[in-house]
């Protein structure tokens, strides 16, 4: 009864929740940052299983899972972005010491995004880039969207049940 010193039961499931959604927030927030289940679940404080049996079971946090992971990927896309056309500093050093640093552009990493965005667009391996580095680039773009789509479809539920937070 309220006001003995004893949770009610309504209590202890609201208690339930709020710690819920606490390592749930917490989880998305590392999960749109890196992209990895298993890093953002241990940032998060709780066990990976326990991120997928959640996952399985709650429909609107599994789209939430896949809305950080885009985002994560956005994260990723920019940085590549950033690196292959404002190019990024490299330090030069002569004789075991820095004298400066030279603004390096990675080309390679330009095929691979605009064969990534040409295979998004048009789901073909045709198109602007017809080299072996672009062919190669489509078919690793191609390759690990399919793993992706793969590792969500077929995620496998913890056999013990995790124990909620007290």
């Amino acid at each position: 009864m309220p006001g003995d010193g004893q949770d009610s039961p309504d209590s202890h499931e609201r208690k339930r929740r709020v710690a819920q959604n606490l390592w749930r927030e917490g989880f998305l927030a590392q999960l749109s940052l890196t992209g990895i289940v298993t890093d953002a679940a241990n940032k998060a404080g709780v066990a990976r299983s326990t991120v997928l049996k959640a996952r399985a079971d709650d429909p609107e946090f599994a789209a939430a899972m896949i809305d950080a992971r885009e985002q994560a990927i956005d994260h990723l896309e920019r940085e590549a972005r950033k690196r292959a056309f404002a190019g990024y500093d490299e330090p030069v050093f002569q004789g075991g010491e820095l004298v400066g640093h030279r603004q390096r552009y990675s080309d390679d990493l330009a095929k691979f995004l605009l064969s990534v965005q040409r295979y998004r667009e048009h789901g073909t391996e045709s198109g602007l880039l017809r080299d072996t580095a672009a062919t190669d680039a489509q078919a690793f773009a191609k390759q690990v969207a399919q793993e992706l789509d793969a590792m969500d479809a077929s995620v496998p539920l913890p056999s013990a049940p995790t124990v909620p937070p007290s």
